[in-house]
């Protein structure tokens, strides 16, 4: 086939990662294959973007559309980590930021998906209690941003990653 070229398009192309941009030449009845994740950190709202691969003379291009959700929870900040481990190694989260009021009662629950073992949470660098899922309730906290982190392990290979939040009036 010659080297083919993978491209994202659309409104929303830069909250996708592709694996791969690029292919050397594909052998008759041969086969690639490549991944497109969202990013980490997104606003609440419906992603959307197309996926081209294309290649040199005689090539069609082919294109499809990859989309998906964020949610937020109403009535609170409510947060859920969903952590897994993509293809190439990386974890992937939807962490980020968010903010929680103490006025209004709110709570960010972090939750990690079934499948990844050895969790261990962190609040500003200093080790703390939790399971499967950790709560915070803002009224419990000063004003201020907190870095909670997460360490877990996927076939014994270890990853982290972190989320922050800000607790405010």
């Amino acid at each position: 086939t010659g080297d083919l070229t993978i491209a994202l398009s659309g409104d929303n192309s830069g909250s996708f990662t592709l694996s791969s941009t690029s292919v050397s030449s594909i052998a008759v009845d041969g086969n690639i294959s490549f991944t497109v994740v969202p990013k980490a950190g997104l606003a609440a709202a419906t992603y959307t973007a197309t996926v081209t691969v294309s290649g040199g003379s005689g090539i069609t291009a082919k294109t499809f559309d990859v989309s998906f959700t964020v949610n937020s929870l109403p009535g609170s900040a409510g947060i859920t980590i969903d952590a897994f481990v993509s293809e190439d190694g990386n974890l992937i989260t939807s962490g980020g930021s968010t903010t929680i009021f103490r006025t209004a009662g709110d709570t960010l629950t972090v939750t990690v998906a079934a499948g990844l073992t050895g969790i261990q949470w962190s609040l500003n660098g200093a080790d703390i209690a939790g399971g499967q899922s950790i709560t915070f309730k803002a009224v419990d906290y000063p004003e201020g941003t907190y870095n909670l982190g997460l360490r877990v392990f996927k076939g014994g290979i270890p990853y982290s990653t972190d989320l922050n939040f800000t607790v405010t009036n």
